[in-house]
């Protein structure tokens, strides 16, 4: 994520976030969208649910 183009008081606010899965898919969310803000409804949907079950752990079935 190219940090020159996140507000700092955003990416103050992830650095301080201790849990690094949470800490990664923020960030790629962040970078994602980055990439696609001039792009006039952009279907986000799909990437979100990758992230999602990237950083998400396994449930575990007891």
């Amino acid at each position: 994520m190219d940090t020159d183009q996140v507000n700092k008081l955003i990416t103050d606010e992830i650095e301080e976030i201790e849990d690094t899965s949470v800490k990664k898919f923020i960030k790629d969310v962040l970078a994602h969208e980055r990439k696609h803000i001039d792009r006039e409804r952009y279907e986000y949907k799909s990437k979100y649910k990758n992230y999602l079950q990237k950083y998400s752990p396994e449930e575990k079935n007891d």
